[in-house]
């Protein structure tokens, strides 16, 4: 067996003292790990090692008191309670209090100090001097480099010479929830995938009441005015991207008072090669500057809002936002938490991801790309498909105008597990007068109803509730849409009226799939929680009597696909 590489790398050397790199570099470059002898200690010099090492469960961060522990007591005090050096349950302990000073509101209250102290420095540093350029490099970076897919925007495809052309618009809707009267750059992108070049594109995009355009740059001739950007969009070549980088400003509250829970939705329309087509932008939200207010509800509970981003999300595999790497390590963390527990119970455990309206993970493509992202973490860790699944909600997939057989049939076939089938069916309407209006006893204030507007061509407007969908209805922006699907979850065995419909059909796709493959999951859950919300003669019955005529409706569902019940 060969021996372990060693080193002999003198860390008290004036000179590596002085400038460490170039020692670091050069160990580097004959290997990744080696033993020190003169500390007994190994050390690490790449990323990927050190990385590896601070990842890996086995080797902990357990504190270990120095010796002689009677002379180091209050040193091995101080650490053996500090919260870097424990590990779950008491690091989470020790962390809970501590969270809450970096909060995002906590965080954003620093900025203008922040920024402050950051002019202070570069003024005093020669114009010169290399450190100035990077820093303008840096500024200049977080414009030009900024992407659609970063930003969670909305995509569209055109019907045109160029077929599978792309337009996105992420106006504002990477920023989240915006303060009122800051600037975000925000960017317009056309994409050109085919093999021809796009010529004579044209984009206009408008700015939502509460907002104003600043400016804006990039290829192409654009005119700006506080309304409006009329942008010509140069010649893209096949496979080519351009950008329209766009700055716009929120109003005050001064200015705009009603600006609270304002919606910024934008739309970026495309006409080229005479067709026209819409890109969607949703969100975000403008909140006051207090940043915490007591507005919104769940269940009966009013709780207090913060800022957080709340976008429609097309984002690409190759997403490398800090967030995300952050969500996917936590989420590796469960797994292996869950798979220690697993072996020590016996038990077969995991967790279920579960899609939701307007949230992050919001359709099942969604699910996938994640799942491949967490997969492509760690190639061959097959605790991933062990112990991560999805929580298949039929009501929720079904809002996203989701075929229910082929969504299951993709998640299968990934090798995504289904944790759990949420038997639940979602509120479908043809948007007319008499429909919209009967509508309104639908959208009480105790839980948010998403709606999704199919347009009639394909393309999908999301309203973050049903209130806001109607009010958008009122103002005539929706004579386009063929259907809605609102995400209220109404009794399984409710039938159609003359004014609405269910998605109950796409549940029964979710049973018949089921009886095909009864191996794909166990566990189902009758999800209807509306019982107390639900309008006129859908709230006639006691809810004891519904919920048995539900129970039974799904005992008759399941026999009739010859899928009988758990002992």
């Amino acid at each position: 067996m060969p021996s372990a590489p060693t080193t002999s790398l003198d860390l008290t050397d004036p000179a590596v003292v002085a400038d460490p790199y170039p020692h670091f570099a050069r160990e580097r470059s004959r290997h990744p790990v080696a033993w020190h002898e003169p500390s007994g200690s190994w050390f690490t010099f790449s990323h990927a090692a050190v990385s590896a090492v601070q990842r890996d469960r086995r080797l902990g961060r357990l504190w270990t008191d120095r010796e002689p522990a009677a002379r180091l007591e209050p040193f091995n005090l101080l650490h053996r309670n500090q919260m870097m050096e424990n590990e779950p349950p008491e690091h989470t302990r020790l962390r809970r209090p501590v969270a809450s000073a970096f909060s995002r509101g906590h965080v954003e209250r620093l900025r203008p100090r922040v920024r402050e102290l950051a002019t202070e420095l570069l003024a005093e540093v020669d114009a010169t001097d290399g450190a100035v350029q990077l820093a303008v490099r840096a500024v200049d970076a977080s414009y030009a480099g900024f992407s659609a897919e970063d930003a969670g925007a909305a995509a569209v495809r055109v019907a045109s010479k160029a077929k599978g052309l792309t337009v996105h618009n992420s106006f504002v809707s990477s920023v989240g929830w915006v303060k009122p009267g800051e600037k975000y750059p925000s960017t317009i992108t056309v994409a050109n995938p085919t093999k021809g070049a796009l010529e004579g594109g044209r984009v206009t995009v408008r700015a939502p009441k509460g907002t104003t355009f600043k400016k804006s740059s990039g290829p192409g001739k654009h005119r700006t005015s506080a309304r409006t950007i009329t942008w010509k969009v140069p010649k893209v070549r096949a496979g080519r991207t351009v950008r329209l980088v766009v700055e716009s400003k929120a109003a005050s509250v001064r200015t705009l008072p009603t600006i609270v829970w304002r919606d910024l939705s934008t739309k970026a329309t495309l006409k080229a090669s005479g067709r026209t087509s819409t890109s969607t932008s949703h969100g975000p939200k403008v909140i006051p500057p207090a940043e915490r207010f007591e507005t919104a509800r769940y269940g009966d509970r009013p709780f207090p809002v913060v800022p957080v981003q709340y976008t429609d999300r097309a984002y690409t595999a190759d997403h490398t936002g800090e967030q995300l790497e952050a969500m996917r390590r936590n989420i590796w963390d469960v797994v292996e938490h869950i798979d220690v527990l697993s072996e020590k119970t016996g038990r077969d455990l995991h967790l279920g991801l579960e899609p939701e309206p307007l949230c992050y993970l919001e359709t099942t493509g969604e699910m996938i790309r994640f799942y491949r992202q967490l997969r492509d973490d760690r190639p061959g860790d097959d605790r991933l498909s062990r112990r991560l699944g999805i929580n298949y909600d039929a009501c929720h997939l079904a809002v996203e105008f989701e075929e229910a057989a082929d969504a299951l049939g993709s998640l299968i076939a990934e090798g995504v597990r289904i944790s759990k089938l949420h038997f639940s069916s979602a509120l479908k309407v043809c948007p007319n007068a008499e429909t919209l209006d009967g509508l309104a006893g639908f959208a009480e204030d105790i839980y948010f109803h998403q709606v999704v507007a199919n347009g009639g061509d394909g393309s999908l407007t999301r309203y973050r509730d049903l209130p806001d969908a109607l009010a958008a209805a009122a103002r005539g922006e929706t004579s386009g849409d063929t259907e809605w699907r609102i995400h209220f979850h109404v009794p399984l065995h409710c039938p159609p009226t003359a004014l609405f419909d269910t998605t109950a059909d796409q549940l029964q796709r979710v049973i018949e799939t089921l009886a095909a493959n009864p191996a794909i999951c166990s566990h189902i859950e009758m999800e209807t929680y509306t019982w107390e919300v639900l309008p006129g003669e859908l709230k006639q019955r006691d809810v004891v009597d519904q919920l048995a005529g539900e129970y039974e409706w799904t005992l008759a569902k399941l026999a009739e696909q010859g899928i009988p019940p758990a002992d």
